[in-house]
């Protein structure tokens, strides 16, 4: 409980004195990230430890009770702050504490190759890319540049001119192909009686847009946001410092520096030599597996698979029944072996539960329960690079992917063909892969700058049930692009083969293709536009 005096002392820093559920504000993070690591340690709660431990007179707090910045009347000495919490921090374990304090940052103008780097960081770290649905990437800068990175071993290397020549053929028919192809989705596509001019003009630029970012290279300029913990943010700065790209080292520094300013404590092992020695760590396990695939795979075996593909390569057989034992577990009192052999003997039980679980969901949002995380799959996908970067997005799995290479050709999108730009479209795909091929043979880490998302990539995901479930129905929408439309299908048809009661529940958009595909998301976001301003 506590007193009257407290209670005055720690108001400017707790946004409620009485209720069950309260946060800090006024504190730096060092602060509030000390205090919940001695939360744990304690019988007090977190106001009564903020009042008698972090702010009351005699003790190890106070020292930091003498700077710059006043709450309150209180002082807090950010540096001497700083100090206190690597204390806590040292005394009540570092990877957990050091998840206490997070902070938001922005990375901008970085590749695509860099942008997959750091969200596949994909655990204590939230990231929001830049648009290539919503955004052209036809403009110039000041210099007359267009936004694509260049990376300084490949002008080292002697490859600037084959580089920038490709880049700018792909730029150059990009933006030469935008509006054509949206006077000729006009034609294809006319505008409903029903549809505003707004929604309907941004269905159009949102289609040609996906199309025409088949030629966009993985050096495109890209912004990430992200929202992270100190942990997080470490482990993501020693990735990028073992990727073997300048730019990756240098973007590393960049995020050090910043993170120094925000949340320094949080990071301050990055700058150790045990962050080093997780630096060394990763970068050997890169070149181990390089050689080792060296020595394994022939250079004359040759890829000969060049089409999207689905292919479910494992998979639990006992799926449904381990599904419908865990759907039990919560309501029962018996072993969960017991319940699984109950559901080994009697399948039509089976269909039963998993039904009566799945019968009373009416929209995707509505989500399986987690027993649906007891059963896993294994596909290994192929498809163009930018349907990857839709599906990469996916968190809650696990992910592995090849290299971006030109090795599998390339997607030709029918609305490509349809506005009779096919050759053109060619030749600046062809020009690209010549450039990935020339640089392969010095720089094959930095090659792959060169590839288009138009071109084919190999991936392995290995997930639950439940990731199944969101992945496939938020992926099948209309509104989506129909490359990663078409891996989501597969998806769900590969496992109503082998699990047919849960495909049986699942929301799969099948049709759509013949139609505008964001008009209508367009048209909602419109409607909420109105209803926000009264209208």
């Amino acid at each position: 409980m506590l007193t009257p005096e407290e209670r005055s002392r720690i108001e400017p820093f707790v946004t409620n004195l009485d209720s069950s559920v309260f946060g800090f504000q006024n504190l730096p993070s060092v602060i509030s990230g000390a205090l919940f690591g001695r939360y744990s340690r304690s019988e007090l709660g977190a106001r009564e430890l903020l009042a008698r431990e972090f702010l009351g007179e005699g003790q190890e707090f106070r020292d930091a009770l003498t700077g710059e910045l006043n709450v309150g009347g209180i002082r807090i000495d950010p540096a001497k702050a700083e100090g206190f919490f690597s204390r806590v921090l040292d005394q009540y374990g570092d990877d957990s504490v050091a998840e206490l304090g997070g902070t938001a940052i922005a990375v901008e103008n970085i590749s695509n190759v860099l942008a997959k780097i750091i969200e596949d960081r994909r655990i204590g770290l939230s990231p929001l890319e830049k648009s290539t649905r919503y955004v052209r990437f036809d403009r110039k800068d000041a210099a007359g540049e267009y936004p694509y990175v260049v990376d300084p071993d490949i002008d080292r290397a002697g490859h600037t001119e084959t580089y920038r020549t490709a880049m700018n053929a792909l730029f150059d028919t990009y933006t030469a192909l935008i509006d054509p192809l949206m006077e000729e989705l006009k034609i294809r596509f006319p505008k409903k009686d029903n549809q505003s001019d707004g929604a309907y003009r941004g269905a159009l630029r949102g289609q040609a847009c996906d199309v025409v970012r088949y030629l966009l290279p993985m050096s495109t300029k890209t912004n990430v946001g992200l929202v992270g913990n100190g942990r997080a943010f470490e482990y993501l700065m020693y990735h990028l410092r073992a990727c073997g790209l300048a730019e990756g080292a240098r973007i590393a520094k960049e995020i050090d520096d910043t993170l120094g300013f925000l949340i320094p404590a949080f990071v301050r092992r990055a700058k150790t030599d045990r962050g080093q020695g997780n630096v060394d760590y990763l970068a050997s396990l890169f070149q181990k597996q390089k050689c080792l695939i060296s020595q394994l795979v022939s250079d004359t075996i040759k890829e000969r698979e060049h089409e999207a593909t689905v292919r479910l390569i494992d998979f639990d057989r006992d799926g449904e029944q381990k599904i419908a034992a865990a759907l039990c577990y919560d309501h029962s009192d018996m072993p969960y072996a017991q319940t699984k052999e109950f559901f080994a003997a009697h399948p039509e039980k089976v269909a039963e539960m998993i039904a009566d679980i799945l019968i009373p969901r009416k929209h995707r949002t509505h989500k399986p329960p987690r027993a649906f995380e007891h059963t896993q799959y294994l596909f290994e996908i192929t498809c163009d690079i930018g349907a990857f970067r839709d599906l990469h997005r996916h968190r809650m799995l696990t992910q592995q992917r090849q290299g971006y290479t030109t090795l599998r050709g390339y997607a030709i999108p029918q609305d490509i063909k349809n506005a009779g730009k096919e050759g053109e479209y060619a030749r600046a795909m062809d020009t690209a892969a010549s450039a990935y091929e020339t640089i392969k043979r010095d720089l094959p880490l930095q090659a792959q700058y060169c590839v288009p998302f138009g071109f084919l990539i190999r991936f392995i995901f290995r997930m639950n049930a439940r990731e199944a479930y969101h992945l496939c129905e938020l992926r099948s929408t209309i509104q989506g692009h129909p490359s990663y439309r078409y891996v989501a299908q597969e998806m769900a048809r590969e496992i109503a083969k082998v699990h047919p009661n849960l495909g049986k529940g699942m929301m799969i958009t099948w049709d759509g293709y013949d139609e505008l595909a964001r008009v209508a998301s367009e048209m909602r976001q419109e409607q909420k536009a109105r209803s926000r301003a009264g209208l």
